[in-house]
């Protein structure tokens, strides 16, 4: 991919069991608990974090401060990896959001700052490329 967007991210599945308030959801999707046999390598596998080595996608990450059931640190965590490896990456950060983008004046920030991310990543290197 030449560009991405993530908006209330999950980088860590075993972490997101114990901080999100619906427990049901991840040990449905993944089988069980984070250290049960049945499910121990199913939460890892699907955790991007421990992918992070293979990523060089540009990637805008949005996340609302208020979110409580994904916690903003599995963004943060995200854009660290990221950041880590030089993969060129921004976190936005709302703070008056919770699980998702609902005021419009974020809603319009969030579209702006999507589209500037695509212009630049996917259609400069379409240009590039032509």
């Amino acid at each position: 991919f030449k560009a991405a967007s993530m908006d209330r991210m999950l980088s860590d599945l075993a972490s997101f069991w114990g901080t999100t308030d619906e427990k049901w959801p991840p040990e449905w999707s993944c089988g069980g608990r984070p250290w049960e046999e049945q499910a121990r390598d199913y939460y890892r596998d699907a955790s991007p974090l421990h992918h992070a080595g293979s990523v060089t996608t540009p990637t805008l990450i949005s996340h609302g401060l208020r979110d409580y059931r994904c916690l903003v640190g599995q963004a943060e965590s995200w854009f660290s990896a990221l950041q880590a490896r030089g993969v060129p990456s921004r976190l936005l950060r709302f703070a008056e959001e919770g699980h998702g983008v609902r005021r419009t004046d974020n809603q319009i920030l969030l579209a702006r700052e999507t589209l500037e991310w695509f212009d630049r990543y996917v259609r400069s290197a379409t240009t590039t490329e032509e």
